[in-house]
């Protein structure tokens, strides 16, 4: 009896003093190492602020671990390289929106941003880089399709946006050449239509260049010598259909001239004068009885 109650005792006190030293261990950490795998995930599924987050929540947990601080600036740099790539295939919508993140996440990264293979002044000029690009496609596609004016608008709203910019300044200097160049090709031609589109939209934004007008080829007094002649020939053109009866011709070499001088009202009352003589001549044609 005696000695089952001390078997008894000894088992109780080996319990407790198991309990005892369980209670007092270190707790046991929890790996970062799933934490990881979440923020690659998110990076492989392009939910790249997630991925931010997720790198940015483990290195708080866990500053001293460098493997945590690896992962975070890898994340980082693979982030930066699809925003590269963007923007070596000039899709700057995608590429913006992706430095833009960078941009807004960037004091976050100022402890180690050392380490970064960026900096946020390269984040900024590849932010205006890319809003360039997108500028830059707008004006040639409105240059191509024939409106210069619209071509001339992008580019200036950049150029006033940020004057300092040499690259921009430079390529708005080349559009504009290129409107002149446009203009007097088809005056040697004598399409005084398009020129004189060519030579009102320069002039309407020209008091614009006044920063690099130096750099121009081309001046003021030209621009005015080339709509006059412009204005001449067309006038002189819809005149000459005009006397032969060509109502209809005279009336297009008219509308024509009005595309660049619009406030022409010698023009306006033209075209009224012969649209009315031309709908008389069609009534008369279709009704016989009023001859």
């Amino acid at each position: 009896m005696r000695n089952g109650f001390f078997r008894i005792a000894f088992v109780l006190g080996w319990i407790l003093s198991g309990i005892l030293l369980t209670s007092c261990a270190p707790p046991k950490k929890v790996s970062f190492y799933p934490l990881i795998y979440r923020s690659q995930q998110y990076l492989q599924a392009g939910d790249f602020q997630k991925a931010i987050d997720t790198c940015q929540a483990t290195h708080e947990a866990y500053p001293d671990a460098q493997t945590v601080l690896d992962n975070y600036i890898k994340t980082l740099q693979e982030i930066k390289a699809s925003a590269d790539r963007f923007f070596e295939t000039k899709d700057f919508v995608s590429a913006i929106r992706i430095y833009s993140l960078l941009s807004r996440n960037f004091p976050r990264f100022q402890k180690f941003e050392k380490s970064l293979p960026f900096t946020k002044g390269f984040l900024d000029a590849q932010l205006r880089n890319s809003r360039n690009g997108i500028s830059e496609r707008q004006a040639r596609q409105a240059f191509e399709a024939g409106d210069s004016d619209k071509a001339i608008e992008v580019y200036n709203t950049r150029y006033l946006e940020n004057p300092i910019d040499s690259d921009w300044m430079a390529g708005f200097i080349s559009i504009l050449e290129e409107i002149k160049r446009t203009g007097d090709g088809a005056f040697s031609k004598e399409n005084f239509v398009l020129a004189g589109r060519a030579y009102s939209s320069l002039l309407k934004y020209f008091k614009s260049f006044e920063k690099f007008r130096a750099s121009l080829s081309f001046s003021q007094k030209s621009l005015d010598e080339g709509l006059k002649v412009c204005r001449t020939e067309l006038n002189k053109k819809a005149l000459e259909q005009y006397r032969k009866e060509n109502l209809a011709e005279a009336i297009s070499i008219w509308q024509g001239l009005l595309t660049f001088d619009p406030d022409n009202i010698e023009t306006k009352k033209a075209i009224e004068t012969a649209t009315i003589q031309l709908k008389k001549i069609k009534k008369l044609t279709s009704d016989p009885e009023e001859r």
